[in-house]
């Protein structure tokens, strides 16, 4: 939707949207789920192994909206999540917001190879390529802006010519899920889950 008639013009009208649908339940959604927490703590009922939030600094609570991995004494392998960890697509998804101008030239201009590199780093790469941003955000932002702008319908590719490539993309995943339930453990295991 974000490229649906994009324009600079409408950039900020579309970004004030996002403020109103992404950024305030996700700042709303964290907040209280860190005052419960806190609360839970208080009460002697929640996990103690980490930092009581009744220790955090302004500092610690700023970071607890981004990574909670900056939190001094607060042990994680949230992987760059806020405290909340399941709102780091909320946060990811704003971010691919505010930078869909960029995303936008990149794919208009060199199109389909935007997606293989976007792809590339988060199949890949052990890390993730933005600070503010996760791989697969990006690559999932991209593929689906690239899809929007060039009027790729999946659904309809099944009725016409160009069904090939989604046998081949749906033959892929049943092995990847085949191989994934074989080799859980072993080397490959870590990039068949990236794909599920």
């Amino acid at each position: 939707m974000l490229f649906n008639n994009f324009s600079i013009r409408a950039y900020p009208q579309k970004i004030k949207k996002r403020l109103k649908t992404l950024l305030v339940p996700y700042l709303f959604w964290n907040l209280v789920f860190i005052a419960t927490f806190g609360f839970l703590q208080y009460l002697s009922l929640a996990n103690v192994d980490r930092k009581p939030i009744a220790e955090w600094s302004a500092n610690d609570f700023l970071w607890s909206f981004w990574d909670v991995r900056h939190i001094q004494g607060y042990e994680s392998d949230s992987g760059g999540s806020p405290f909340h960890s399941h709102l780091w697509f909320l946060r990811d998804l704003f971010m691919m917001a505010l930078c869909s101008p960029l995303f936008y030239y990149l794919l208009k201009s060199l199109r389909s190879i935007v997606v293989i590199v976007a792809f590339t780093g988060w199949f890949f790469l052990p890390f993730d390529l933005f600070y503010f941003m996760k791989n697969e955000s990006i690559f999932f932002f991209v593929l689906g802006g690239y899809l929007q702008l060039y009027s790729y319908n999946v659904l309809n590719s099944y009725s016409t010519k160009r069904t090939k490539p989604i046998w081949g993309v749906a033959t892929i995943s049943i092995l990847s899920l085949v191989l994934f339930v074989m080799l859980d453990n072993m080397m490959w295991g870590h990039y068949l889950k990236k794909v599920y």
